[in-house]
Parts: C-alpha cells; structure tokens; sequence
C-alpha cells in the first residue's frame, strides 16, 4: 500500500479514536455493507464500459491522455458549490454544471482546430483559460482559489511530458500518480484527507476502467454528501452539539474538531463498509453517492477548497 494512503488512513483513524463528536455504528455498517453487496451484484449485469465524456472522441488516438487531463482538470475544481446554506446553489452551480463547462471549453478547442487558429503548444492554455472565463461568468463560489488551482495545472510544465508516458506504456501506477499530485499542486495536497486526489484516480477508473490494479487501497473520497447519507443510514452519528450546528446550517470552521472527526469518521467507516461488502471504496462511494438525493437533511458546512 503507498505511504500516502496509509497515512490519510492512520490520520483518519486517529481521529475516530479520540473522537468526541461523531461516532460509528458497527450496526449501521453491517447493515449498508450487505445492501452494498447486493447492488454491486445488481450493477453488473448493467456495467458500461468506456464512459467518455461528450467533449472527447473514444476512438481517438489521444483519447486516453485527453481524459487524463479532462478529469485532472475538473478535480481540481470540483468543490463547494453551495453558498451561504445547503440549499443555495448560486446560478445553479454543481459537479454537473461544471463538467459542462468543461466540456465546453474542449469542444472550443476543437472549433479552433477545425479553424486552424491555434498553436498546438497552446492547446493547454486555450482549455484552462476558456474554463476559468466560464465559471467565472457563472460565478461559482470560491471562483478565486478556483483559478488558482486551475494556474497551478496550466504551469506543471511536465504534466503533459507524464501523462502522455503513462498512457504510451500503459503504465497506469496508483502510487507514481499520488506522488506526482501531491508534490505538483498544492492546491490538491492541501488537504490532509487527500478528497480529490482520490476522486481523480476514481474518475479514472470508472471511466475507462484505469488504475484496476490498487484500486481496492483508495480511501473513499471525504466531502460532504457521503457523511450526510452514512448519517441518514444510521453508519455515523453526531452529538448533540454538532447535529444542533449541522441541522441549523451553522458553518464549521476548516479542519475544526468536529470537521476533522465528520471527515474522518466517514473515511473509515466507508473502508469497513468495503471490507465486509469485500469490494472497493470507490463502489461504496459509487452507492453512497448514487442515494445523496434520498435525504434532504443539511449536510455540514464548512467554506473550504478541500470538498
């Protein structure tokens, strides 16, 4: 297992033993891990293999390393999209929308192509720079730590040297990719729970099926509507204090006690949820996330880049 993941591990796991604000069902657990089993065995017969997105042509040649830099691109982005309260969506702001926007800005390139009114060497810039013009127009909330991390992609100088050596040796290593994140952009590594370092390597892997080998050591991806729905299935709970201040849309400071533990909690009891459903993270993350609609109960509040 890379250090990287044990450590996110044992910093979750020291949390859930010293908690004082959230707690883990063992019963809830049991109870999710077998329905888990069950739809995993139901999604089978309904598996689709190779989902692109719209914006990226499957039998391309550089299909692979577009997707790379396409879900690179996005996760780097994908956060907080709520403003003010849980129920406000400024403009309509979501995952869904923002992939949208990207999928826009590559299809922009494309017109450029067919235009010839482009350099090649540019092609980077012209995404990220027509992206960041989007979501600005569609004033996504936290829209200044989003071009950040958007700035900090476009000037990796390597990134496309390591994308493009992957893909060429099929070398689709776990660990290598990690690394590479964590020490290329802060604005990923910052956080210490790794959320959308692990939901890239995820993404990947749901779509084209990338990173199959370790994919079962990723840690489910820490954000706030995987906790609201471990909560709603009785797998976590809150004290008192906390719940008072998740229910009434009172805002968690970043990485206070009770956001830690919420977090944390979260990450394990989604790996114990794994192991007795003997199945990855990623798929009980894939469950959780699929049922997010079923509770309309607050989830926690917390005005961060991280999730």
């Amino acid at each position: 297992m890379s250090k990287i993941i044990e450590d996110t591990l044992s910093l979750a796991h020291e949390f859930v033993a010293n908690a004082e604000f959230v707690s883990i069902s063992d019963t809830g657990i049991d109870v999710v891990a077998h329905s888990v089993k069950k739809w995993i065995k139901e999604k089978k017969k309904h598996q689709i293999a190779n989902w692109y997105p719209k914006c990226i042509n499957p039998k391309s040649k550089d299909a692979v390393k577009t997707l790379f830099l396409y879900e690179l691109i996005a996760s780097s982005v994908n956060y907080c999209y709520w403003f003010g309260k849980h129920t406000i969506r400024p403009i309509g702001a979501n995952s869904s929308k923002m992939y949208d926007l990207l999928d826009a800005s590559f299809l922009y390139l494309m017109e450029l192509k067919k235009k010839a009114q482009y350099h090649p060497h540019h092609e980077l810039e012209i995404i990220i720079g027509d992206f960041c013009e989007r979501i600005s127009r569609e004033r996504f909330p936290l829209i200044d730590q989003r071009i950040r991390h958007l700035t900090e992609i476009l000037k990796k100088f390597d990134l496309l040297s390591m994308i493009e050596i992957s893909v060429q040796r099929e070398d689709y290593n776990i660990h290598q990719w990690l690394d590479y994140i964590i020490t290329s952009f802060p604005g990923f590594s910052r956080d210490l729970f790794l959320k959308r370092t692990f939901l890239f390597i995820m993404q990947m892997h749901r779509r084209i099926g990338i990173f199959d080998k370790g994919i079962k050591e990723v840690p489910v991806p820490a954000d706030y509507q995987v906790p609201k729905i471990l909560r709603m299935l009785g797998c976590i709970g809150y004290a008192h204090n906390l719940a008072d201040m998740v229910d009434n849309n009172l805002h968690l400071p970043e990485n206070s006690p009770g956001e830690c533990e919420i977090r944390a909690a979260t990450i394990v009891a989604c790996k114990e949820i794994a192991d007795l459903a003997d199945c990855s993270c990623e798929q009980v993350d894939s469950y959780l996330w699929n049922r997010r609609n079923e509770c309309s109960d607050p989830f926690h509040l917390t005005i961060t880049s991280n999730y």
